[in-house]
């Protein structure tokens, strides 16, 4: 069932050019395993107005005519795809099956993999979006997928509270021989994704899997061999654990095994250890089959069985996620989200350092430069010049001269021009201030969004050519 379970990453989402973990195995599972809020097995179109994404600060209220469809409209994301760059996605995914075809493989807890196949080949991205927190342009968003997106698939739907989000046309389409009706249905829906996204609310992402930062855990459980564990002795003899959360059908946690073994022999040195936690251990299936696989791979560190509380304990965006915990039981630095092996260990000597911030890198591949560079797409920077700076740039970080920007106070709005260098300067009082453009040179989009100033600051705002 391996090929089956990984299988599904790749059509769950765009995932696929991120070199993510896998989100689930069957789609029984990987319902269980979505992001509060997004579980595909408790959302569905009919009846539903909208959906919420409250970790990607989306609200996709939708039109009438996805209200009753003949068609199944399922919404996926709300985790970041970079696991700690801070990009989320927002999916609608179509499947040409009626409710009760869909219901039947979705009550499959056991598909065969043609069964798997047939029912992931009857459906297409309707909507897919990317959003930034940092404000990232989206050829800076495409590194983080080693260029694996097409830039001309993407438009800027908005930029608010220093984060932009981008609708994302995979090109996708529904298979030959799919029943007309469907085919027309999809097609249909698609030609209203303007008004979709007209309609609806766009803000900042939530992470709350950083937000655990700085939380105490504790708990009693067993380990995989059977043997009492508590959490206080368990971080209490090591300066930081390194807690690595997998599960049995991942194909992404197997694989890193071996790596995390040599890991945890470096660490000792250290004072500092690898630890795994099974997530589905608890059930005899998945328990046997893990612990077949720590013997294979040759594991020697602990492995743990979630305790009970363990979904109240970690936030988990998909498998393998690892924290890291000190010796009092407090999770510090951001979690990984990933098998990812190069951001271990200079996580854990970071942390030793007093350094929490290292898990926000770029790609291994990055330079200097280029991590330099990623930090310019920031859309407010405050200043000490005692003025509000509004700085227009184009998508190729060039300046945007002539630009209209409106700055307006609670009782008065001012006008300013951009410069040659795409800069306009207001000298107002320390206050709460509104910005936004007002008229763009003609071959740019007008962004329309509103920016909210009140510390004295830079704004940068970037428009795109039409």
């Amino acid at each position: 069932m391996e090929k089956l379970k990984r299988s599904s990453a790749l059509l769950i989402a765009l995932c696929m050019v991120f070199s993510l973990p896998a989100l689930g195995d069957s789609w029984a599972s990987a319902a269980e395993e979505a992001p509060a809020g997004t579980n595909p097995a408790e959302e569905s179109a009919a009846g539903s107005g909208s959906f919420e994404f409250p970790e990607s600060g989306i609200t996709l209220n939708l039109p009438p005519e996805f209200e009753k469809t003949h068609g199944v409209i399922i919404p996926y994301g709300g985790f970041d795809v970079t696991g700690g760059a801070g990009i989320y996605e927002t999916i609608l995914l179509y499947f040409a099956l009626d409710q009760e075809e869909y219901d039947t493989f979705t009550e499959n807890t056991d598909p065969t993999q043609e069964e798997f196949d047939e029912f992931w080949n009857s459906s297409a991205f309707l909507v897919a979006i990317l959003s930034s927190v940092n404000g990232l342009l989206f050829d800076e968003i495409n590194k983080y997928a080693d260029g694996g997106l097409d830039p001309s698939a993407a438009q800027l739907i908005c930029s608010v509270e220093g984060c932009t989000h981008y609708l994302y046309d995979t090109g996708e389409s529904l298979p030959e021989g799919t029943d007309a009706v469907f085919l027309e249905e999809f097609e249909s829906l698609k030609s209203l994704t303007n008004e979709l996204l007209e309609g609806s609310e766009f803000g900042k992402p939530t992470d709350p899997a950083a937000e655990m930062i700085g939380r105490r855990i504790q708990f009693e459980t067993t380990d995989t061999e059977g043997n009492p564990v508590k959490s206080e002795e368990l971080f209490g003899s090591h300066e930081i654990t390194m807690v690595n959360i997998w599960a049995s059908w991942c194909g992404f946690c197997i694989d890193e095994m071996e790596e995390l073994e040599a890991i945890n022999g470096r660490l000792a040195e250290k004072n500092c250890a690898v630890v795994g936690l099974l997530a589905d251990g608890n059930e005899e299936v998945p328990l046997a089959s893990g612990k077949e696989t720590l013997k294979v791979k040759g594991v020697t560190y602990v492995n743990l069985l979630p305790p009970e509380n363990f979904s109240d304990l970690f936030h988990i965006e998909g498998y393998p996620t690892t924290y890291f915990v000190n010796r009092e039981g407090i999770i510090v630095g951001s979690p990984i989200v990933g098998a990812r092996i190069d951001q271990y260990e200079p996580m854990v000597e970071a942390l030793l350092a007093g350094d929490g911030s290292a898990a926000e890198a770029l790609p291994e591949e990055s330079s200097e430069e280029e991590a330099e560079e990623s930090q310019l797409a920031a859309y407010v920077e405050t200043n000490d010049d005692s003025v509000y700076r509004v700085i227009v740039m184009d998508g190729n970080g060039e300046p945007v001269p002539e630009v209209m920007v409106q700055f307006c106070s609670d009782t008065a709005c001012m006008m300013g021009k951009t410069d040659e260098t795409g800069t306009t300067v207001f000298q107002e009082p320390l206050g709460h201030y509104t910005v936004h453009v007002l008229k763009a040179p003609e071959e740019y989009t007008v962004d329309e969004a509103e920016y909210h100033l009140e510390a004295f600051a830079d704004l940068t705002i970037y428009l795109y050519k039409e």
